[in-house]
Parts: C-alpha cells; structure tokens; sequence
C-alpha cells in the first residue's frame, strides 16, 4: 500500500486464467514466513466465509527476493504451521484440517 495515496498495488498476482474461474474469489492467504534467503512462502485456502467446504484447491507459493512468484505445492486444503530454520536450507509445512495436523514435506531451499 502506498501511504501517501492510500492506493493498494499488487507485488504480484497469483491466480491466472488457467486456474478457473472464481478461484480469486474463493481463496484466501492463511500463512507465510520469510526464509533465510529473503523468499516470502505462504499457502492459500479456501475462504469459509465463501466456500463452506474445503476443496484441495489451496497453493503454497514463494515469492522470491526479485518478484518470482514459485508453485511449491498444489492441492492442499488448509495450509498452516509454515516454518523455517533461519541456519538452515528446511522449511516445514503442516496441513491442517479438523484440528488434526500433518507433518507433510520438507522443502529443501536450494534449487
């Protein structure tokens, strides 16, 4: 946001045309974190004040320092506990639906 003008920009759109129609609509940022390296990850899911029911529909994405938006993982419902070591090259992800969670992967930073 601009806080002279008060105008919102996007850094960086996520949804396309190729991801159906509504899908902007219907989801919502839950979690983010800056990594060791300066990348923003965070994961979408379905809003429940538009949709009742989660869909697997949710992206984990990472912005990268020179405005690179990655898909790191697709289809997940409700993505929370997203979480790095600053020392090291892990960030781990939880999914979490009906206060149950899973450990699901490590992501290794280093492509």
């Amino acid at each position: 946001m601009n806080r002279d003008t008060k105008k919102l920009e996007y850094i960086r759109k996520v949804w396309e045309e190729s991801d159906g129609p509504g899908k902007g609509e219907r989801m919502r940022f839950n979690d983010g974190i800056v990594d060791h390296e300066g990348r923003y990850w965070a994961g979408t899911m379905n809003d429940p004040k538009v949709e009742s029911d989660f869909q697997a529909e949710g992206v984990v994405f990472r912005l990268d320092p020179d405005l690179n938006l990655h898909r790191m993982m697709e289809k997940v419902t409700i993505p929370n506990g997203i979480f790095g070591l600053l020392s090291a090259a892990v960030v781990r992800f939880f999914k979490c639906r009906r206060k149950a969670s899973w450990l699901v992967k490590f992501y290794c930073l280093q492509e």
